[in-house]
C-alpha cells in the first residue's frame, strides 16, 4: 500500500488545508458548479490526449468525497476503495491505462463521468496527459471575460484540433496565431499544426516540473507569454533542455503576483539603505537606444534632449551613448556589445521596442533595463511614460474656449494605450467651457491621412494636432492651433521634458535605491504634471483671463486634486464609465480602450494604417498583444473592496480578551476597533496575541491616553488612517458636561471638528468606517446629561455614506436585556461596542478615489 499511502497523505494534506480556508476540502462537482447543466448544448470530441492538470472535478458527486480537491485520495487505508487503488496503480505500472476515461469539458476544464480512479492514479504518478471521451459543454454566451475566452478557444481547436494549449485570457488566441506571423482565419498547414504542438509540448513538461508547488499563471497563459518573450521563430527548433533553461530564466515572470505591476505616480526619492551605500556605483554607463534617427523623430529629439540635460546636470557621475536599433536582431546585439563595454543601463525609448528589450533584460539581470511604454509585466524591466492626458485636458479647455461653433478637431497619432485617455482629456477639457463641444477625430497614421487637408468641414478651424515636430521639419502644424485659410495661428504646445526622470533614474542607480524599488515587482513610472516632466505653453494669442481659468486646474492637478475623470463620464455608446461619485483610478485610465460621448470617429483596425504604425500597434494596440488587465496593478488594487472580520470593543473589558483565552477569542480577526473608555493596558495586552491591527479613540475617560498610550495601537482620533485598504475616520470623546475636561465637546465644538476635516475628507475620497465614541443623537443615546449623542454625526453619514458606524459609551449593562446591538440610520449600519461584538465589514459602494497628497497624509497619520 506505499503508493495509497503516499497518495492518501497528499490529499490529506490538501484536505486539512481547505477545511482551515473554510473551502470545500472535497473534488469540485460540475453539477453544483453549473445548475443549468443539462440544459446547455453539448458537442462530442471523441477521444482526445487531454493534459492531466486541466482534469479538475467530477461531473456528479457520486466518488467525489473519496477525494481531496487535487484528486489525491482521502479513505482510510484499509477500504476496499483503498485496495481497488492500489490494484490499479500496479496495473498502470506495469500495462498502462487501457481504456480511456470519459468526461465533460466545461470552459476549459475537464469533469470526470467515469474514470475518476484512474484519473487519481495518473496524477499521483506525474502524468502529463491522459486519454478521455470528451464531450464539450458550451455556455450560454455573455460579457464574462472565461466565457469569452472559452469561445476563443473553440474557434482555436476547430482551426488546429489542439486541444492542449488553453489560455484563460480574451484575445489570447488572436495574439497566439500572430507570432507564426498568420492572421485570424487564415488555414492552419499541418507542419505549423505539428509546429506548434512541438513546442508546447516541450514547454508544457518543462514548465510544470520547474514550477512545481508554485503559484504561477496557467499553462496556456505562461506558454503566451514565453513566445512573446522569445519569439516564436526562437524556440521552433529548440529541444526540452534549452526550453528547460528558458523556463528557468523566466520563472520569476510566471509567478502570479497579486498586484504585480507597481504604478509608481511620483517621482519620491527612496532613502538609501546603508548596505547599498557601501557597494553603490561611483559613475554609471547609460546607454539610450533609439528606434529611429534623432533628426527624423520628435518623439527621439525630446528624448535626447533629456539624456543632454541629465549628461549636464550629473557631470562626471555619468557617462552616455546613442544607438539607432531598428530591428530585434539589431537590439540585442547593440545590447551585447554595449554590455561588454561597461554600460550597465540601458534606455529603449520607444513603446515599439518593448519585446526586444525582453530577453536581454532576462539573460542580464544586473543590468538595468527601461523602456518608454506604458504596458509591461516584467520584473526585469521598468517601464516610464508621461500621463499626456493631464496636459491633452488643458488644451481641451483652450480649444473649447477658441471654438465659437463647438467644432474642433483632433489627430491622433497610433490607436495604442495611452492615446485614448489623452483624446478623451481633450475631449472633456472642451467641454468644461464650451458645452456644445464636438471633438472630430482623425489619425495621423491612418494610411488615408491628408495631412493638407486633415478634416473636410471647413467648419473646423480649431485643431489640435501631433504634440511634436522633427528637428528636420519646418512643418507648423503641430500642438494647438488655429487655421485661418492656409494660415496656421498657433496656441499651444505639449512639452514633455524626460531631463528630470533621466537625472533621476541615474541618481537612484548611483545610490542604490533603484534596485531595492523594484525588487520583486513589475515597475512603471508614470509620472505627470506634478513632476515637472510634463508643461504646456500657450502663446501670447491666447485670452490671459482664459490663461488664468486653465492655470488654475493646472494647479489642482498637480496638487492631485482634480482628475480630468471624475465624476459621471460616458463613451460613444452611451455606456457609463464613471459614476457620479468617484473618480477613474490611474490603472482604469491607463487600461481606457474607449471614447467620450462627445468625439465623433474611431480606432482604425491595423490593416488601415500605414505599413511603419503596423509593428507597434500589432503590440500595444487597442487590440493588441499586449491587452492590460487592472487586475495586475497595484495602485489600482489598494481600493478593491475586501471583506473582512472585525472586533469591536468599548467601555468594559472582556473577560475572554483579557486572560489566557485572548488568541483563541481574536482568531479570524483582521481589524479591531476600539471606540474608547478602555485601560490603555487592555489594548497593549491584545496587541501580543494577535496580528491584526488595532484601531482606537478616546472615550470621555481616556485622559490617561496622553501620558501612556496603548502601545502597539494606532490613534485615528481626529483624522484618518489607512489600514489594509480600509479608510477609518476617527472621531472620539462625548458630550460636555464638565467644562473643563478633556475628551469632551459641545454640540458647537464637535460640528467645528467636522468643519476643519473638511479639506481632508475631499482629498481622502471620504471614508470607509466612521469610528466614534458617542452615538448619534436619538440613535442609541439616552436622555440623561452625561450620555447624549451628536447631532452633527447624522449628516456627516449622510453626505459620505460609509459602510458603518461603530461607537460606544453607551453601556451594555445599562439597558440589560433591552439592550440594542445594531442600528440603521438611513441604510448605513451603526454598531455599538459595548465591551465586545464581531461583525463582517459590510460591502462597499465604489466611493471617490482619493488623491495623491489625501493617500500620503492617510498613510503618514497610519504610521504615527
Amino acid at each position: 500500500m506505499d503508493h495509497y499511502g503516499k497518495a492518501r497523505r497528499e490529499g490529506l494534506r490538501v484536505y486539512s488545508a481547505a477545511i482551515q480556508a473554510n473551502a470545500d476540502p472535497y473534488l469540485p462537482v460540475l453539477e453544483d458548479k453549473v445548475p443549468n447543466l443539462a440544459q446547455l448544448t453539448r458537442q462530442s470530441l471523441g477521444i482526445i490526449s487531454v493534459p492531466v492538470e486541466r482534469i479538475v472535478g467530477s461531473v456528479s458527486s457520486g466518488r467525489s468525497y473519496a477525494f481531496a480537491g487535487n484528486f489525491m485520495p482521502i479513505l482510510e487505508a484499509g477500504s476496499e476503495f483503498a485496495v481497488k487503488w492500489e490494484r490499479l496503480y500496479e496495473s498502470v505500472e506495469q500495462e498502462g491505462v487501457n481504456m480511456p476515461i470519459i468526461a465533460l469539458e466545461y470552459l476549459g476544464n475537464y469533469y470526470v463521468i467515469e474514470g475518476n480512479k484512474r484519473t487519481s492514479v495518473m496524477k499521483s504518478m506525474g502524468a502529463l496527459d491522459l486519454e478521455a471521451d470528451v464531450t464539450r459543454v458550451i455556455p450560454e454566451r455573455s460579457d464574462d471575460p472565461e466565457v469569452i475566452a472559452c469561445f476563443e478557444y473553440f474557434e482555436f481547436t476547430k482551426a488546429t484540433g489542439l486541444y492542449a494549449i488553453y489560455c484563460t485570457r480574451p484575445g489570447s488566441y488572436q495574439k497566439l496565431v500572430s507570432l507564426p506571423g498568420m492572421r485570424a482565419g487564415d488555414a492552419w498547414t499541418e507542419d505549423e499544426i505539428l509546429s506548434l504542438r512541438k513546442i508546447y509540448h516541450y514547454f508544457h513538461a518543462a514548465y510544470l516540473e520547474e514550477m512545481k508547488d508554485k503559484p504561477c499563471l496557467p499553462t496556456g497563459d505562461a506558454f503566451l507569454t514565453y513566445l512573446t518573450a522569445f519569439s516564436y521563430l526562437a524556440v521552433r527548433d529548440e529541444d526540452l533542455e534549452k526550453t528547460r533553461d528558458r523556463i528557468r530564466l523566466m520563472a520569476r515572470e510566471f509567478e502570479l503576483r497579486s498586484g504585480r505591476v507597481n504604478l509608481v505616480m511620483d517621482p519620491e526619492k527612496p532613502a538609501p539603505l546603508l548596505l547599498n551605500a557601501l557597494f553603490r556605483p561611483s559613475k554609471v554607463k547609460a546607454a539610450f537606444l533609439f528606434n529611429r534617427s534623432i533628426e527624423d523623430s520628435g518623439w527621439n529629439y525630446w528624448h535626447n534632449l533629456g539624456r543632454l540635460e541629465a549628461e549636464e546636470k550629473l557631470g562626471s557621475k555619468l557617462e552616455t551613448t546613442v544607438r539607432v536599433v531598428p530591428s530585434r536582431a539589431d537590439f540585442e546585439d547593440t545590447v551585447s556589445s554595449l554590455i561588454a563595454d561597461g554600460y550597465t543601463a540601458f534606455f529603449a525609448t520607444s513603446p515599439v521596442m518593448l519585446n526586444s528589450t525582453i530577453e536581454p533584460a532576462l539573460e542580464h539581470p544586473e543590468v538595468k533595463f527601461l523602456c518608454c511604454s506604458l504596458l509591461s509585466n516584467y520584473t526585469n524591466i521598468r517601464n516610464y511614460y508621461i500621463r499626456f492626458y493631464e496636459a491633452k485636458f488643458l488644451m481641451g479647455m483652450a480649444a473649447g474656449i477658441l471654438s465659437k461653433n463647438g467644432k474642433i478637431g483632433y489627430i491622433a497619432d497610433f490607436p495604442i494605450y495611452g492615446t485614448p485617455s489623452a483624446a478623451n482629456a481633450f475631449a472633456l477639457g472642451a467641454r468644461m467651457v464650451n458645452p456644445s463641444a464636438r471633438i472630430y477625430l482623425n489619425w495621423f497614421s491612418a494610411a488615408n491621412f491628408d495631412a493638407v487637408t486633415p478634416f473636410l468641414d471647413p467648419e473646423i478651424r480649431v485643431v489640435c494636432n501631433r504634440d511634436i515636430t522633427a528637428p528636420n521639419h519646418t512643418a507648423r502644424d503641430y500642438g494647438l492651433y488655429l487655421r485661418n485659410g492656409s494660415e496656421i495661428i498657433s496656441i499651444a504646445t505639449l512639452i514633455p521634458r524626460w531631463g528630470p526622470f533621466y537625472r533621476l533614474m541615474i541618481e537612484r542607480i548611483l545610490d542604490g535605491t533603484f534596485s531595492a524599488e523594484g525588487k520583486q515587482r513589475v515597475t512603471n513610472y508614470w509620472w505627470g504634471l506634478g513632476s515637472d516632466i510634463l508643461d504646456v505653453a500657450f502663446s501670447s494669442r491666447m485670452d490671459s483671463y482664459s490663461v488664468r481659468l486653465i492655470n488654475h486646474f493646472r494647479q489642482e492637478m498637480k496638487e492631485g486634486s482634480f482628475s480630468p475623470f471624475e465624476g459621471e463620464l460616458r463613451d460613444q455608446s452611451g455606456a457609463l464609465r464613471c459614476s457620479e461619485d468617484r473618480r477613474l483610478t490611474p490603472a482604469e485610465i491607463m487600461c481606457m480602450d474607449y471614447l467620450m460621448d462627445n468625439i465623433v470617429g474611431s480606432f482604425p483596425a491595423e490593416e488601415e494604417l500605414i505599413e511603419t504604425a503596423r509593428p507597434l500597434v500589432r503590440l500595444q494596440g487597442i487590440r493588441g498583444e499586449l491587452t492590460p488587465e487592472l487586475s495586475a496593478f497595484s495602485w489600482n488594487r489598494k481600493w478593491d473592496w475586501k471583506r473582512m472580520r472585525v472586533l469591536a470593543i468599548s467601555d468594559e473589558p472582556s473577560p475572554k480578551l483579557w486572560g489566557d483565552r485572548c488568541r483563541e477569542a481574536l482568531n479570524g480577526v483582521e481589524l479591531i476597533l476600539s471606540a474608547g473608555d478602555l485601560p490603555p493596558a487592555y489594548l497593549s495586552f491584545m496587541t501580543c496575541f494577535t496580528n491584526a491591527p488595532i484601531v482606537y479613540v478616546h472615550g470621555n475617560h481616556d485622559d490617561c491616553y496622553e501620558k501612556k498610550p496603548p502601545e502597539g495601537c494606532l490613534c485615528a482620533d481626529g483624522k484618518v488612517v489607512l489600514v489594509n485598504g480600509v479608510r477609518i475616520l476617527g472621531l472620539g470623546g462625548s458630550i460636555r458636561y464638565r467644562p473643563d475636561a478633556q475628551n469632551m465637546y459641545t454640540e458647537k465644538e464637535m460640528r467645528r471638528r467636522i468643519a476643519s476635516l473638511r479639506g481632508l475628507l475631499r482629498r481622502t475620497g471620504g471614508f470607509d468606517i466612521l469610528l466614534t465614541h458617542s452615538p448619534i443623537l436619538g440613535l442609541g443615546d439616552q436622555d440623561n446629561r452625561t450620555h447624549r449623542g451628536f447631532e452633527c454625526f447624522g449628516p456627516l453619514l449622510e453626505k459620505y455614506h460609509p459602510a458603518v458606524m461603530v461607537h460606544g459609551h453607551v453601556h451594555q449593562s445599562y439597558n440589560g436585556v433591552g439592550f440594542v446591538r445594531e442600528r440603521e440610520y438611513f441604510g448605513i449600519p451603526v454598531i455599538n461596542a459595548s465591551t465586545s461584538w464581531e461583525f463582517d465589514l459590510p460591502e462597499l459602494q465604489p466611493h471617490r478615489e482619493p488623491t495623491r497628497s489625501g493617500l500620503r497624509r492617510m498613510l503618514k497619520n497610519s504610521e504615527s
